[in-house]
């Protein structure tokens, strides 16, 4: 009798174990949240958020699911332009963008805050990496990130393999083919009309071939700006001060001297007021636009120029996004 009791025992409390467990995987029961964690508070200067092997601000809980929200305070000053993205890494080295590129587009207000998502999928390491901010005195930007450890409402793992794909494909994919990705900024106070900002030099015999992608441009006074062909090349020009690896590409060179700043030249390039590529573009004080120049090739003859296209009596900034290969 005691022996059937304790058997009876003995199996009820494995039911209740069983059933405990059953109910804990139950659904999206118990998804685990992160954030959202402050990555930059009323910050000014670019640069990536703090992450190495076993020290990241972004800590990792197995999420799949990334947000990053900025804020720009411009209650007492203007921001030109600024420009961050959330990356990932398997080992703290090499780092490539799992977002689009967040701008400040579209702000109008004092303090505005925008929502940049990241590509679904989990990654060992994260961190927020903001590559460009230009602004007057007293302006200012906030950072956080927030991540669940399953996106809500995705049925299976076919499907968030598929998105994650699919929206990789549409970031830089050319920078996920061993390219390297690159911005260089450059800014004149004061300009003369068709003033050259940026200069990218003809294809260099044996050198990697660039790939243009975005421009960012903006002024502290209505401007205009173009973009012409070279009709000779830039000579003593400094090698980039400013130009920034993106950390996009998994391979490539460790730096890029294709894309200079004119003001460093001893001798500026020659622009071209027939071959004009982009016709000149009217912008409104302290309003940012991107072009897109991926359609713009640059050949082994005749190099690219960025230009102020009229005198200006304030402060142009133009900030060129390419890949090398």
């Amino acid at each position: 009798m005691k022996k059937t009791r304790l058997l009876r025992y003995v199996t009820y409390v494995a039911f209740l174990l069983a059933t405990t467990c059953l109910a804990q995987n139950a659904g999206n029961v118990g998804i685990q949240t992160v954030g959202p964690i402050p990555i930059f508070t009323n910050a000014t200067t670019t640069g990536a958020s703090t992450c190495v092997p076993g020290n990241c601000v972004i800590r990792s809980i197995g999420q799949s699911q990334h947000t990053v929200r900025y804020c720009v305070n411009q209650t007492t000053a203007s921001v030109s332009a600024i420009a961050l993205q959330l990356e990932a890494s398997d080992d703290g080295t090499v780092w490539s963008a799992v977002s689009d590129l967040g701008t400040n587009i579209g702000i109008t207000g004092s303090n505005s805050c925008f929502y940049l998502p990241g590509a679904p999928g989990y990654y060992p390491m994260l961190r927020v990496n903001v590559l460009a901010f230009n602004f007057t005195a007293g302006a200012t930007y906030s950072v956080s990130y927030s991540g669940a450890a399953a996106p809500s409402g995705l049925p299976g793992l076919g499907q968030n393999l598929s998105s994650r794909q699919a929206t990789m494909s549409s970031i830089q994919s050319n920078a996920l083919q061993n390219h390297t990705s690159w911005s260089e900024t450059a800014s004149r106070v004061n300009p003369a009309g068709n003033t050259g900002i940026l200069w990218v030099q003809p294809q260099v015999t044996n050198g990697p071939f660039v790939y243009l992608d975005k421009l960012i441009v903006s002024c502290t006074a209505a401007c205009t700006f173009d973009i012409t062909t070279s009709t000779s090349n830039g000579t003593g020009c400094a090698t980039p001060t400013q130009g920034t690896n993106l950390g996009v590409g998994l391979g490539g060179n460790t730096s890029s001297q294709n894309v200079f700043d004119i003001s460093t030249c001893g001798v500026a390039p020659g622009q071209s007021n027939t071959g004009v590529l982009i016709q000149p573009i009217n912008l409104a004080a302290n309003t940012p636009f991107i072009l897109d120049v991926s359609s713009i090739v640059v050949g082994s003859a005749k190099g690219v120029v960025v230009r102020n296209s009229g005198a200006l009596t304030g402060t142009i900034t133009a900030t060129l996004f390419f890949y090398e290969r």
